[in-house]
């Protein structure tokens, strides 16, 4: 069973509908956020993310009916490296693990070739001044009024760590 989603870059995959039982994790499904750009990729899960080359990969958007996280970032061929980010103001500078290594060290992430089942979302508010942070399963966290971030990593509890904005910050 599937729903309809509204986002239109997500409509051509089959979603799974809410009240579902989940299915069994069946990797990662990654789409090119470029207009135009129909590149995607399926990883067989969050560790093969971290390793792959496409950047700034957001949190799960849709859970598949196969069992799949659907996620939108940047192939490799409109990634832009570390440097380009900080050149480019008008693409989201989000944090990463390699750039800011001391701001998630209380974070135990998947060790390189470990693998666990994906739990869900342990979602971060990216605002400077406010230190919340919350778990939710997946696509409950915009319910909650939380607005959704960047993937920062999975971590070995089997959360995906992700930045985003907490309701109190929202914009």
């Amino acid at each position: 069973m599937s729903e309809s989603t509204s986002k239109p870059w997500a409509e051509e995959f089959d979603i799974l509908a809410k009240g579902v039982p989940l299915p069994e994790a069946n990797g990662v499904q990654l789409v090119c956020r470029v207009d135009g750009c129909d590149h995607e990729e399926r990883l067989a899960n969050f560790g093969k993310v971290e390793k792959c080359d496409w950047t700034e990969i957001g949190h799960d958007e849709a859970i598949l009916t196969d069992g799949a996280t659907l996620h939108q970032g940047y192939c490799p061929e409109h990634s832009l490296d570390e440097d380009e980010l900080m050149a480019n103001p008008n693409r989201n500078e989000q944090p990463t693990r390699a750039r800011d290594k001391e701001e998630y060290a209380a974070y135990d992430f998947l060790k390189q070739g470990e693998s666990v089942e994906c739990t869900g979302i342990l979602l971060r508010c990216e605002c400077s001044s406010c230190y919340r942070e919350e778990s939710f399963e997946f696509g409950e966290a915009e319910q909650q009024g939380w607005a959704s971030g960047e993937m920062v990593g999975s971590l070995s509890n089997g959360q995906v760590l992700s930045e985003g904005r907490c309701p109190e910050h929202r914009e």
